[in-house]
């Protein structure tokens, strides 16, 4: 495995490690807010879904330039 995508994996769950917090704080909000269960899991799976595949594209892009357009899409 070459060491640049073991950077970039250890990046990203770093990435995912600070946006941890704001999830679970709008996870205990929703539900403080009593908004329907199924309707805040779905959000939930969802949202960990996508940072499942944001992981993976983070960690897949091997250049500079990928990782740019990553930054502003």
């Amino acid at each position: 495995m070459p060491w640049s995508l073991l950077a970039r994996s250890e990046a990203s769950h770093l990435n995912g490690l600070e946006t941890f917090p704001s999830w679970s704080i709008a996870n205990l909000a929703g539900d403080f807010a009593k908004i329907d269960h199924r309707k805040l899991n779905i959000l939930s799976l969802s949202f960990i879904g996508l940072r499942i595949l944001y992981n993976a594209i983070y960690a897949k892009q091997p250049t500079r330039l990928h990782g740019a357009i990553r930054n502003f899409v």
